[in-house]
């Protein structure tokens, strides 16, 4: 009951205080409503606590005004990759079952997958981040049917590069 409790309040405090903003070709109407497991669980997330969460949302009405992703992130893969298809792995013990099971248990919960990547060598919670295998990588996600990506800059190899690994290009921010 205590982890239901936290839920909710996470996610309606986060809900409340999220400003939203529309642009003119309709995107940004609602923000997307998810839960994540970082903040809370850290590198401590396991399967069993990823659909606990997802029936907790689905359970209380949460799925039904709107929250619609379950994400998981740093702690749920491997350091090292797959040595034979360079592929990123989820830790066997967390997820026994696997990503792509988890993913269609969310889906058919009417829930959305996301999972978290860093553009380092490694995340920030010491997993394999897509440096050098980011086309594998969206493969990998895509065939786990995972439907949201959070990428961020933070892992052990995360500072300045020679060239630069990202560039900005000036223009309308939402053009999709």
């Amino acid at each position: 009951v205590n982890m239901m409790h936290f839920l909710v309040l996470t996610l309606v405090a986060g809900w409340l205080g999220s400003p939203v903003c529309a642009v003119p070709n309709g995107l940004g109407r609602t923000p997307p409503l998810a839960w994540s497991s970082w903040n809370y669980f850290a590198e401590g997330i396991n399967e069993t606590i990823v659909l606990g969460i997802a029936d907790a949302i689905v359970g209380t009405g949460l799925a039904k005004i709107g929250y619609e992703y379950v994400n998981i992130d740093a702690g749920s893969f491997n350091r090292d990759r797959d040595p034979t298809t360079g592929r990123v792995t989820c830790d066997p013990v967390k997820y026994p079952h696997g990503m792509k099971w988890l993913s269609d248990q969310l889906h058919q919960r009417g829930l959305k997958f996301g999972v978290y990547t860093d553009i380092s060598l490694h995340t920030c919670g010491e997993g394999s981040g897509s440096m050098g295998h980011s086309e594998i990588d969206a493969q990998t996600y895509a065939d786990w049917g995972v439907d949201y990506l959070k990428v961020d800059f933070c892992g052990p190899t995360a500072g300045p590069t020679d060239p630069p690994l990202v560039s900005y290009q000036p223009g309308p921010q939402y053009d999709a």
